[in-house]
């Protein structure tokens, strides 16, 4: 009885608010921020709303699970490969062209790394998106009209937004090759010019201060690329069998045939290919720490993107209602992107300074607004 009476103190009325379901621990944060700013009834604009408790619990609980997934996936693949190649290296000396089979733990080990980038991503996604909220209940004053508005912003339409404003952000930052020619397309993604590359929201140190990005992932390749080069070893000792077998002359007679011309060029093929896919991956997961999809860096970019949201919401036609069909909002919302991405595109040819950012101009557009129609052209 005593406990519900707290309960009941604390959020007002169980039975009204539906208090009853909120855990302990939101409770105690609850109460703690009421009495922090010393208001028994409403929330200022420095503190958390329930909601917004709730949502980052659940931002925070889907990160470490996409974190701990890939996990599962690295250590599998990889007692696969040494289950795999202790078969390949038992046989292969009865059965050479068992060697072969050392394709399919590289193929593993590389698709394990790419879905890798993909969860990472999605977690410093989500981390991100958990700061960006806290430095906005720090930043925002609670009678402003715009800071009550981004408060009250939906995770899906928030999370939709991302899918336009942010992509648009990362194909004018980076060079992806999008739209180019095939040789463009296999080159690692880089930044687009020196203005990105050595920008404020992607410095890593400065003098003697440095920033600490962690070393789990790339520790994590490192172990990665390891077991792809051990997996590349049954197909050289291939080559190294048949050549024996057939006790050619010179190694020219023996790359003449068949066995030795095909053997040969699947070893040298798939150390390429995964020499090509270590160099992209290991682009992106640079990108991942210290670059556009890190956790800061997607703070700043959700930031952009819920503006453009808004600003998008502010064009709708009133068709049928105020706003009540969202006719025209991903149009509009394009409109937007496109907009962000021509002032990015202008920091591409501008000659770098020092003193300049290349995400000054973001900032401008949020305190302003759109590209005049000048830069259209």
């Amino acid at each position: 009885m005593q406990d519900n009476a707290q309960k009941d103190t604390i959020t007002g009325s169980s039975k009204d608010n539906n208090s009853a379901e909120l855990s302990e621990l939101e409770l105690r944060l609850i109460a703690s921020f009421r009495e922090a700013n010393n208001d028994k009834s409403t929330f200022k604009s420095e503190t958390l709303t329930t909601l917004e408790i709730r949502l980052i619990e659940n931002l925070r609980e889907e990160a470490e699970s996409v974190k701990d997934c890939y996990t599962r996936f690295s250590f599998q693949s990889w007692i696969f490969t040494v289950a795999a190649l202790s078969l390949i290296f038992k046989f292969q000396t009865e059965l050479p062209i068992i060697g072969v089979l050392a394709l399919l733990p590289i193929i593993l080990l590389l698709a394990v790394g790419r879905v890798g980038i993909h969860k990472y991503s999605t977690a410093n996604r989500l981390y991100g998106f958990e700061l960006y909220m806290n430095r906005r209940k720090r930043m925002s004053n609670s009678e402003d009209h715009e800071s009550k508005r981004h408060r009250s912003v939906g995770w899906e339409e928030a999370y939709y937004a991302w899918r336009i404003v942010q992509a648009s952000i990362f194909e004018t930052i980076y060079e992806t090759g999008r739209g180019s020619a095939w040789y463009k397309k296999i080159r690692p993604i880089k930044p687009a010019s020196e203005n990105f590359q050595r920008c404020s929201l992607f410095r890593t140190e400065w003098n003697d201060a440095l920033l600490y990005t962690g070393s789990y992932l790339k520790v994590n390749f490192l172990m990665m690329f390891a077991f792809c080069l051990m997996s590349l070893c049954p197909l050289y000792y291939l080559v190294f069998q048949l050549y024996a077998k057939n006790s050619p002359s010179n190694i020219i007679d023996f790359l003449l045939t068949w066995e030795g011309f095909g053997t040969v060029g699947l070893a040298i093929g798939t150390s390429l290919f995964v020499v090509y896919r270590s160099l992209r991956l290991t682009a992106r997961r640079r990108i991942l720490e210290t670059g556009l999809l890190s956790i800061n860096a997607c703070a700043f970019c959700w930031n952009v993107v819920i503006h453009a949201h808004f600003r998008a919401i502010d064009e709708l036609s009133d068709d049928g209602g105020p706003r009540t069909r969202f006719r025209g909002y991903t149009g509009h919302l394009f409109q937007q992107a496109d907009d962000i991405a021509k002032r990015l595109k202008a920091q591409n040819t501008a000659e770098y300074s020092p003193k300049a950012d290349a995400f000054d101009t973001l900032y401008d557009w949020m305190d302003g607004g759109l590209v005049e129609d000048t830069t259209r052209a």
